[in-house]
């Protein structure tokens, strides 16, 4: 069988589709690496979300048993004890 030589212009476009393939494979690979980063830190943001969440509980609770139910104005550090 005789083989037959594709020119050059062929040649070249197989090349740019190989050289764009491969380009896409990496940047979709560096894609991957970037999400499964930022899914570590969304992780990571929720656990301490949720220690946040349960050290403000406590806080609350102690605030509760040491003045009552009420409520604290931030701005002046007052508090308000509810009308019962």
């Amino acid at each position: 069988m005789e083989t037959i030589k594709l020119s050059q212009e062929e040649l070249t476009k197989i090349q740019e589709f190989k050289k764009t393939n491969n380009d896409l494979i990496w940047k979709f690979g560096q894609i991957e690496i970037d999400i499964a980063i930022l899914e570590e830190q969304k992780s990571e943001l929720k656990q301490k979300l949720s220690q946040t969440s349960k050290n403000q509980d406590l806080f609350a609770k102690s605030l509760s048993s040491k003045y009552g139910d009420g409520t604290i104005k931030l701005e002046t550090g007052e508090f308000i004890p509810s009308q019962k």
